[in-house]
């Protein structure tokens, strides 16, 4: 099972569609993420399990879900005048939760330690390859998806804009490599440390201040966890040394670049319907425009949660993350466990000022973390 996981992770992470019209990149990064998730539950009926999870969190998420779905897809089936609406805003990413949440599940059933270290090199692997070719692209050595219009700013040429790696996006590049960081730290051999070196070298080229604080937060964590008290002070001192150098040489380094206007347009949209939301999906069909560019993500996964499925649905993840983390305080620590801890920290924190959770790669990346949590903590808690 985990050889079909590994390899839908890779295909996710690497694809790309040259002849799409608008979407080169993030919508075949979906579709094989979706094909991945159907693929492993249709090998589960070939796989004997142990275990079952129980979860009252995620069977309430996937029944809430499921209703969202019934109401919002159905109802706009036909409208006032008879016609026939297909729901596209709701359906992709009611299908991508389900498929998340089936993920989870069935990795928890199917596990063994050695399938969350296997995975756990897959992901070193894939950040460190990316980081390398991201770093190839920062110098001009590779031409495949250079665009010279879009690498000037403000009359300047900018070498970062050209690291989009696989993803078409510096953005999501920096993302992607601060997700993949934590697996680096957990194993010994030292082309693993070379990763993890590479990978802060391709983010202090990007200099996207999410990425680098979700790298950070995952080494913090890493250090703490392991007791590490030296290293983590001699840490701390840096990044605040480093923060008040890096203030006065790139002040707009820590400006959130018009996302306080959006985040406030969302806030008052979501107080329309505060409790239920307004949709899974809803948020790219409003096109939002906080400045000179239509918007699709709010840039905050946890206020475009609360816009897409209110209070409720949001209370329900909530209590999921909370049931995860209190797995975590009661069960014996070790480095692989230490390490699927650090790289999902990572993400939420992530989630702050991103949008990982809609980029398949990403998400997957966080799907296995939780379902390798879950499952290294079996029997921690009453299931």
């Amino acid at each position: 099972m985990f050889i079909i996981l590994n390899t839908f992770l890779v295909i996710s992470s690497v694809i790309f569609w040259p002849f799409a019209a608008n979407d080169s990149f993030l919508a075949i990064k979906e579709a094989v993420f979706v094909l991945g998730a159907l693929s492993l539950f249709s090998y589960s009926f070939c796989c004997q399990s142990f275990f079952s999870l129980r979860n009252p969190f995620l069977a309430t998420g996937l029944f809430y879900i499921a209703l969202g779905f019934v109401y919002f897809f159905y109802s706009s089936f036909i409208t006032a005048n008879g016609k026939v609406i297909w729901n596209f805003w709701n359906f992709r990413p009611t299908v991508s939760v389900l498929c998340g949440i089936l993920i989870i599940k069935l990795l928890y059933e199917c596990a063994s330690t050695k399938d969350w270290v296997d995975t756990g090199k897959v992901i070193a692997w894939l950040g460190g390859i990316f980081a390398l070719y991201s770093i190839f692209q920062y110098f001009s050595i590779d031409q495949i998806f250079k665009n010279e219009k879009i690498l000037y700013v403000n009359g300047h040429f900018d070498r970062k804009l050209q690291m989009v790696s696989f993803f078409g996006s510096v953005f999501l590049t920096s993302g992607f490599l601060a997700l993949c960081a934590p697996m680096c730290l957990i194993f010994k051999d030292l082309r693993y440390k070379f990763f993890y070196v590479a990978i802060l070298i391709a983010l202090i080229l990007l200099d996207k201040t999410m990425a680098l604080a979700s790298f950070g937060t995952g080494l913090v964590v890493y250090l703490l966890m392991n007791r590490s008290w030296v290293k983590l002070i001699l840490l701390i001192l840096i990044f605040i040394t480093g923060g008040i150098f890096y203030a006065f040489y790139n002040p707009e380094f820590f400006s959130l670049t018009g996302r306080v206007e959006l985040w406030k347009i969302t806030w008052n949209k979501f107080l329309e319907a505060p409790f239920f939301g307004h949709g899974l999906g809803s948020f790219e069909m409003f096109q939002f425009k906080p400045g000179n560019t239509v918007t699709f993500f709010a840039h905050n996964e946890y206020l475009q949660i609360l816009f897409d499925i209110g209070i409720v649905g949001f209370s329900i993840f909530v209590l999921f993350v909370v049931d995860l983390f209190k797995r975590i305080f009661v069960s014996e620590n070790n480095i692989l466990l230490i390490g699927y801890i650090a790289g999902l920290i990572s993400f939420l924190v992530l989630c702050l000022g991103s949008f990982p959770l809609r980029i398949a790669p990403l998400a997957l990346i966080a799907v296995i973390y939780t379902a390798g949590i879950l499952s290294q903590t079996k029997g921690a808690i009453h299931e």
